[in-house]
């Protein structure tokens, strides 16, 4: 592990060396963004840095609303709540479904977020495709008439792919809640990174909400909940999200008036990986997802290579300190075509 100075971009440096860094979630970079950083420090000139106060409070500051509809429109989702965390996101849609459904039985998808763990999730080790192709039998099998399904858009460190044409055939004969979290495709997956809530076909008796982590793709600290209206209503009075504090209303302003910033950095961020997926075309022992930036590798040691060339990816066990490690690699819209043509040819030198 290393102490550093100052966020990665598409190096690192650490020890007063420059390293190429392919990770973290910054997909779009905007970290190091020069127009969404005149954009922080605009909303910073404008409305400070910090707005500590309950959601209810009779005085409202207008970026959160700008924010909110900036979304939904990014989006095509009815509404959009902000929220300070997409963690706190997350458990406010569980927090919803304890207060509307309290007997709502909860079926967790494999490798779901601890984001939408409840105090009865356990892990399951069986793949996406089985959950798939046992859900509605599962969801038969259970007495309850009220269903509450959780799931990630992206698997994120690993990598999988998730689909969601299955929603359109569930039983019509349960009240079914969908909780998806979006965190690791908001931003770049969808149309112009739309995300996943306006891709879901459903039933009426299915309630889609999209929870997301604006801290990745987006760039800024804060989270969103994605639902009907009458859920957003229903969301907002809920104790757990009036009791909270809004995310700084600086990062919500970047955010509001940032579309032209994002797609101009997913256009990039889209060339890099048609480039990158050129360049490893050879290399088999990896997992990847179509039009995505991350790649996980199986084979022991290719951290340790790559770090005798000054490059570094992560490797770390998730979610748990005890489960195995996972070698990742994300590219980002900040690399250039020369980085990528470098870690390409590191890669296949390894796999020889």
């Amino acid at each position: 592990m290393y102490q550093i100075q100052k966020i990665p971009g598409r190096t690192v440096l650490i020890d007063n060396q420059e390293f190429l860094w392919f990770g973290g979630t910054s997909y779009l970079g905007l970290g190091h963004n020069e127009a969404f950083q005149k954009l922080i420090q605009m909303g910073l000139n404008k409305y400070g840095s910090n707005w500590g106060s309950s959601r209810n409070n009779p005085i409202k500051i207008d970026i959160y609303e700008h924010l909110e509809i900036f979304l939904t429109d990014f989006t095509k989702a009815p509404s959009a709540i902000s929220v300070s965390s997409g963690l706190l996101a997350g458990q406010i849609a569980l927090k919803y479904i304890e207060s509307s459904s309290p007997n709502s039985t909860i079926i967790y998808a494999p490798r779901v977020h601890p984001a939408l763990w409840a105090s009865d999730f356990k892990p399951t080790n069986i793949s996406f495709e089985t959950f798939i192709q046992n859900i509605n039998n599962q969801i038969l099998s259970i007495n309850n008439a009220d269903i509450t399904l959780v799931a990630d858009a992206v698997s994120s460190p690993h990598i999988e792919n998730y689909t969601f044409d299955w929603v359109i055939d569930l039983p019509k004969s349960k009240t079914i809640n969908l909780i998806i979290d979006d965190s690791h495709s908001l931003g770049i997956c969808g149309k112009n990174g739309g995300g996943i809530f306006n891709q879901i076909r459903h039933n009426n008796n299915v309630n889609l909400i999209v929870v997301s982590s604006l801290n990745k793709a987006l760039g800024v600290p804060g989270g969103v909940i994605f639902c009907n209206q009458n859920t957003a209503e229903k969301i907002r009075k809920l104790p757990f999200y009036t009791a909270s504090s809004p995310m700084s209303p600086t990062f919500a302003y970047a955010c509001a008036f940032s579309k032209n910033i994002y797609f101009n950095s997913l256009k990039k961020l889209n060339e890099n990986i048609v480039i990158f997926n050129s360049l490893i075309s050879v290399l088999t022992d990896l997992q990847q997802l179509d039009n995505y930036p991350s790649y996980c590798f199986q084979k022991e040691g290719l951290t340790e290579y790559l770090l005798e060339h000054k490059v570094i990816i992560p490797s770390f066990a998730y979610p748990l300190p005890t489960d195995s490690k996972i070698t990742r690699l994300v590219i980002s819209s900040l690399h250039t075509e020369t980085d990528l043509k470098f870690l390409a040819d590191l890669l296949i030198e390894f796999y020889k």
